[in-house]
């Protein structure tokens, strides 16, 4: 966690691209992941007895998982950003199915 902190806010690399990215992850790991995490872990039994079946079959555990993966996808997608940078690669944000942003390097138009 370090390492990303220096490399993306201490020494800037990457851009607010790369910057952006890692905030959005650790908005999904630790600002909606972490709370279902908590809930999960310390009444866990009260709220399987309260709603179970009202999240589409998904427990807090489940919601956990999804929100924490999602978040280290886009910390490893921001230091991708970062090591395109560093290349001097052109590239661009793209987004799968409108919500999974990945890395797109950009073909440059040979004019000969």
């Amino acid at each position: 966690m370090w390492l990303v902190y220096h490399l993306i806010f201490k020494t800037h690399k990457g851009g607010m691209v790369s910057r952006r990215l890692c905030q959005a992850s650790n908005f999904s790991y630790l600002g909606i992941g972490f709370p279902f995490w908590l809930v999960d872990m310390f009444f866990c039994d009260w709220y399987l007895e309260k709603f179970s079946g009202d999240l589409f079959g998904m427990t807090f555990h489940v919601i956990w998982h999804f929100t924490a993966g999602f978040g280290g996808y886009l910390g490893i997608v921001a230091l991708e950003n970062c090591r395109v940078v560093a290349l001097g690669l052109p590239s661009r944000v793209e987004y799968c199915f409108g919500c999974i942003p990945y890395i797109k390097l950009v073909e440059e138009s040979k004019n000969d």
